[in-house]
C-alpha cells in the first residue's frame, strides 16, 4: 500500500495488495484493487478471474458470473466454464452448472473438478444415478481423491446401495484416516443398518479428531438411545448442548431419551426449550402434549395439540393425538370428531380408520366401525390385528362365520399366534 501510495498505478503491488487482503478474507478491499486493474487492462482475463473468484468468496454470485463471463468471452478455457459453472450452482440453477461443466469437459475431458461439480449439481437436481455417473468418472482419473469417494458413498446410501456406500466410505477413511467426516459418514450409515456397535466406534472416532464435532456427539447420542444406554446418550447431547445451545433438534433428541428413561419433567423442559427457540412449530407442540399426556398433565396436552391445530389446522398428527387423548378421557364425542378431521386430512392412512372405528363402536355403530376396519384392511392386508378387530366388530352382530374368516385370515398371517387359534376355536 505505501508503494501504491508512491506510484498507483504499480501493477505487481495492485496485484500483491489483492491477494494479502483476499487472504485475509477482506474481499471488499481486494475488489477495488482489481477495479483498479480492469480499468486500465480491460481485456486482461487473469483479471476477471481472480474479481471474480472475490465475488465468489462474498457470495456475490451474480458479480462472479459478469465477471467469469466476460473471462468466458476472452478465452474460451474449461477452467473458465469449470468457475462460472461452480457460481451458477451456488445460485441455485443446477441447470446452468450443468451446462458449464459440460461446456468444460468438452474442452478438456480430464478436467475431474467439472464432473465433481456436476455430480453436485445431479444431486441439486435428484438424480444421485447421474451424480454417481460423474463421480466414477472423478476416482478413474484421480482414485486417491477420498472426498469423491465420500460424496459417491453418500449418493449410493441415497439409492439403498448399503454395501456400495459402506465401501465407498471405507475407501475414504483408508484414503486419509485423519478426516473425522468419512468416519462420521460411515457412522450414518451403520446406524441405518443398526448396526450400533460399529456406528458407536465410528463416532467416537470422528469425536477423537474433533472434539468440537457436534453432529457426531448428537449422533452417537442417538445410537446410543436405540442401544438404550441412555446415560450415555444423555451425556452426549449434554455436550452436543454445550457446544451450541440454540439447535431444536439437539433438545428434541434429548427429550426423547428422557422419555425412554420415564423422566418426563426432563422430557417436558426439553420441549420448552425447543419452543423458545422455534416458537412456531406445531410439531413441537404435539411433541410436548405426547410428553404432557405421558406425565399424566391431559389438560396441558390437549392445550398443546389445540396450539398445534391453530398454528396449522391441516397437521393430521395434532388432530389424531388430540382425539386420543379425548379417548384416554371418556369423551367419544370430542375422539370422534378429531378423528372424523384426521382422517379428512389423510384418509390413506390405515391406522386413521382405525381408530374412527373404535369410536364409533363405543357409540354403538357397528357398521360404520366395520366400514372403517374394511377400508384399514384394503389400505394394510398385512396386517392381523385388523382382522383381529373387524372379527370382533363382526361378533357383535352375530357374524359368526365372518369372524371365523378374519380370525383364519389372522392366523395365515401370524401362524405361531396361540391366542389367535383358541379364539378361532
Amino acid at each position: 500500500e505505501t508503494a501504491l501510495g508512491l506510484r498507483p498505478l504499480y501493477v505487481e503491488a495492485l496485484e500483491a495488495c489483492a491477494a494479502a487482503k483476499e487472504a485475509k478474507q477482506d474481499f471488499t478491499g481486494a475488489v477495488v484493487h482489481l477495479d483498479r486493474l480492469l480499468s486500465e487492462f480491460p481485456k486482461e482475463k487473469k483479471y476477471y478471474e481472480m474479481r471474480g473468484n472475490l465475488k465468489f468468496s462474498s457470495k456475490e454470485y451474480d458479480a462472479a458470473i459478469a465477471d467469469f463471463s466476460e473471462w468466458i468471452t476472452l478465452e474460451k478455457s474449461a477452467k473458465a466454464y469449470y468457475q462460472r459453472g461452480r457460481a451458477k450452482r451456488m445460485k441455485l440453477d443446477p441447470d446452468g452448472a450443468i451446462a458449464d461443466h459440460t461446456l468444460a469437459l468438452g474442452i478438456d475431458k480430464k478436467y475431474d473438478w467439472s464432473y465433481y461439480d456436476r455430480a453436485q449439481a445431479w444431486v441439486d437436481k435428484g438424480d444421485p444415478a447421474a451424480a454417481i455417473a460423474d463421480l466414477d468418472r472423478v476416482l478413474e482419473i484421480d482414485p486417491k481423491w477420498a472426498w469423491a469417494c465420500s460424496y459417491r458413498g453418500t449418493q449410493k446410501r441415497t439409492l439403498k446401495d448399503v454395501e456400495g456406500a459402506l465401501a465407498d466410505y471405507t475407501k475414504a477413511i483408508e484414503l486419509v484416516p485423519s478426516q473425522p467426516v468419512h468416519y462420521f459418514n460411515r457412522g450414518e450409515l451403520l446406524r441405518e443398518k443398526r448396526d450400533l456397535e460399529k456406528a458407536i466406534a465410528d463416532y467416537t472416532k470422528a469425536i477423537e479428531l474433533k472434539p468440537d464435532y457436534l453432529w457426531a456427539w448428537n449422533a452417537r447420542g442417538i445410537a446410543r438411545n436405540w442401544k438404550d444406554d441412555l446415560e450415555g446418550s444423555l451425556a452426549d447431547y449434554d455436550r452436543a448442548i454445550e457446544l451450541n445451545k440454540d439447535i431444536v433438534v439437539l433438545y428434541t433428541n434429548r427429550a426423547l431419551t428422557r422419555l425412554k428413561q420415564k423422566d418426563y419433567d426432563g422430557a417436558v423442559a426439553d420441549y420448552d426449550r425447543a419452543l423458545e427457540l422455534k416458537k412456531d412449530d406445531p410439531v413441537l407442540y404435539v411433541d410436548r402434549g405426547k410428553a404432557r399426556r405421558r406425565k399424566g398433565d391431559r389438560a396441558g396436552a390437549i392445550a398443546d395439540y389445540t396450539k398445534a391445530i391453530e398454528l396449522k389446522p391441516d397437521y393430521m398428527p395434532a388432530w389424531n393425538w388430540r382425539g386420543l387423548l379425548h379417548e384416554d378421557m371418556g369423551d367419544p364425542d370430542a375422539a370422534l370428531a378429531d378423528h372424523e378431521r384426521a382422517l379428512a386430512l389423510k384418509e390413506t392412512d390405515p391406522v386413521l380408520h382405525v381408530n374412527r372405528a373404535r369410536m364409533r363402536l363405543e357409540k354403538k355403530d357397528v357398521d360404520g366401525a366395520l366400514a372403517d376396519y374394511d377400508r384399514a384392511i384394503e389400505l394394510a392386508p398385512d396386517r392381523p390385528e385388523n382382522y383381529v378387530l373387524r372379527a370382533k366388530a363382526r361378533g357383535r352382530k352375530g357374524d359368526l362365520d365372518g369372524v371365523i374368516a378374519d380370525y383364519t385370515k389372522a392366523i395365515e398371517l401370524n401362524p405361531q399366534d396361540a391366542d389367535l387359534l383358541f379364539e378361532r376355536a
